[in-house]
């Protein structure tokens, strides 16, 4: 297998899980996106009004609220997600590491209409027993679990665009200044540090 000789050995644990999820058969489509650096960049013909860039995309995406878009520029096929922040004031998680619940859109409904995929912790995007078990979700788990994985490494996701949804990340307000319509996340959640 390709990944196994092209990366180091914190990128192999760190997509681990990713690559258990998805057996052996989507290995080689996780190859191909793993090699995305060789891929062209953004495509110029969008605005840039809500898209996220990526050195402030993981912040984004753990602020606890989140509503996202992934768009691949080469094929440009999209997956949007709701990744949201656990509660942890039940005194039986309140010292508990913190955890997000990742789910992808289905429907047209861009509010309710959501698949749970599993859950991020620890660095960790993992499945658990409420995920989905047949095949449909492998292509949306495989792009959320590349993108994240890269983001956590702090590698390039070239050739893949992360638009939030014009919402703060962290509380859910429309976002109306300029500069937190950039970060995605409002002038008060920025100072809070997002999901960290």
């Amino acid at each position: 297998m390709i990944y196994k000789s092209t990366l180091s050995k914190p990128e192999r644990a760190a997509t681990q899980t990713a690559l258990d999820w998805l057996g052996g058969e989507q290995v080689n489509a996780l190859d191909a996106a793993l090699e995305a650096d060789k891929l062209d960049e953004a495509d110029p013909t969008l605005t840039d009004g809500k898209r996220l860039k990526a050195d402030g995309a993981l912040a984004f995406i753990l602020a606890g609220k989140a509503y996202f878009t992934l768009r691949s520029t080469v094929s440009k096929q999209r997956y949007t997600f709701r990744v949201w922040k656990a509660d942890n004031k039940n005194e039986l998680y309140k010292n508990a590491t913190p955890r997000w619940f990742v789910s992808v859109l289905r429907g047209q409904d861009n509010t309710n209409d959501y698949q749970y995929l599993g859950m991020l912790g620890n660095g960790k995007f993992k499945p658990t027993a409420k995920s989905p078990k047949d095949g449909t979700w492998v292509k949306p788990i495989q792009a959320f679990a590349w993108v994240y994985y890269r983001l956590v490494m702090g590698k390039k996701i070239s050739g893949v665009e992360v638009w939030h949804a014009g919402r703060c990340g962290r509380c859910g307000r429309m976002l109306t200044v300029p500069e937190s319509i950039e970060s995605g996340l409002g002038p008060e959640c920025i100072k809070k540090g997002g999901g960290f």
